[in-house]
């Protein structure tokens, strides 16, 4: 509460490290988050803060617009379908007609899929794509040929070519998925008619001076929201898998962030508000005897930092509906 006195505070945590932690946070967030989102959450704030990186499509416009160059997008685990689909909005307004091709439609098939060398499934490796068939249809697709795309059935593992596209003079192609960065697709393509947009979630919230909030904790929460509310998993499973989507990064994302012509950033203010609402349930779920429980108790520590928001003043179209659910681009 804001009468809480740091003396207060004190009372409430067990060890002297944890009263420490707790006092900065209060003493250097406090006025930039909470006191923000009490004082304006009767207003508009939440729909200037999800469109502030309007000027950013504007550039990406103005650049297509100049140059008549096909897009590439990527996602380093924000959520590019929302981004995308925005984006393709703003474009169509001004008379460019996006057509997005999704790198996840075009996995091998799983009887030849990558394994890793514990003979699992590796869909996050280059190697999981079919990079003959993505080539060939993007420079069909370039040269203005009608194009039978995939869409991926991830049940049967098995390519399913439902989606025809053809492109006119004037629309421009939208491409996302983890490895649109990487400089080994698209080869056949000369870069100058490329601009590739690198999407993340950067949290711009810091703890004092010295010491900032951690985006990959952003991350995380929101990847727990949607684990749960769209494949019914548990915070122990999240956890358990977000090594290997750090390894993941580390290996196909990170290394090829200098290649982007633009960065979105898809974090807002407010929104870690918004997931202590959601996520705080899921890990009070985590028992004691968990292997996770540490992990879940920090977790839940961090979130509890931040006043609580109820998402009924989260515009539709925001990014963080995307993960926490009834976003207006869902099955559009």
């Amino acid at each position: 509460k804001k009468t809480d006195t740091y003396e207060g505070i004190a009372e409430k945590l067990d060890t002297t490290q944890e009263i420490l932690y707790r006092i900065n946070f209060y003493r250097y967030l406090y006025k930039e988050s909470n006191d923000n989102i009490k004082r304006q959450i009767g207003n508009n704030v939440f729909y200037r803060k999800d469109h502030y990186y309007l000027p950013d499509f504007s550039k990406i416009k103005e650049y297509t617009l100049t140059k008549h160059r096909k897009s590439t997008t990527k996602k380093a685990a924000a959520k590019k379908t929302t981004t995308t689909k925005k984006l393709s909005m703003y474009l169509e307004s001004f008379g460019i007609t996006p057509k997005v091709i999704s790198m996840d439609d075009y996995y091998l098939e799983r009887e030849n899929a990558y394994k890793d060398k514990d003979g699992n499934y590796d869909y996050e490796c280059l190697e999981a794509l079919d990079l003959k068939l993505f080539n060939k249809q993007i420079s069909s697709l370039l040269d203005g040929k009608e194009v039978d795309t995939p869409v991926y059935n991830f049940v049967s593992g098995k390519k399913e070519f439902t989606k025809t596209i053809k492109m006119d003079k004037s629309d421009i192609l939208l491409i996302e998925g983890i490895h649109a960065l990487d400089p080994k697709i698209l080869t056949n393509i000369p870069r100058n008619r490329i601009l590739k947009v690198y999407i993340s979630p950067l949290t711009e919230l810091n703890v004092d001076n010295h010491n900032r909030i951690s985006t990959t904790d952003n991350r995380l929460l929101r990847r727990m929201i949607r684990d749960s509310r769209t494949r019914g998993k548990t915070v122990e499973e999240s956890i358990k898998a977000w090594d290997d989507v750090r390894d993941g990064e580390e290996k196909y994302i990170f290394p090829y962030q200098d290649e982007a012509d633009y960065t979105l950033n898809t974090a807002s203010i407010y929104e870690l508000g918004v997931l202590r609402t959601y996520v705080e349930p899921l890990l009070f779920n985590v028992d004691v005897t968990s292997p996770y429980y540490e992990d879940a108790k920090r977790l839940m520590r961090f979130v509890r930092l931040f006043l609580p928001i109820p998402a009924d003043a989260i515009p539709e179209d925001a990014i963080i509906r995307e993960f926490i659910g009834e976003s207006y681009f869902e099955n559009k």
